[in-house]
């Protein structure tokens, strides 16, 4: 195989990583972003614990007192 035919191969091989990188960026920057992210994931706990009064609790001291600032982002 001619050094121009195995140049090309590696280089098919090192564009569908780069490809799928470049998708995953456009991805990512189209992203709808929440209104409001917080109150979504309380709302799905409350659902997940309707049956158990201790862990809702946790969760309303949680939606109370954590502030937004200490989320990771």
């Amino acid at each position: 195989m001619s050094n121009n035919k195995k140049s090309i191969q590696e280089l098919n091989k090192q564009e569908a990583p780069f490809m799928w990188f470049q998708l995953l960026i456009e991805i990512l920057l189209n992203m709808q972003t929440l209104d409001s992210p917080n109150k979504e994931l309380m709302a799905e706990c409350r659902l997940q614990y309707v049956d158990n009064t201790s862990e809702l609790n946790k969760i309303d001291e949680f939606d109370k007192e954590y502030p937004p600032d200490k989320a990771v982002g």
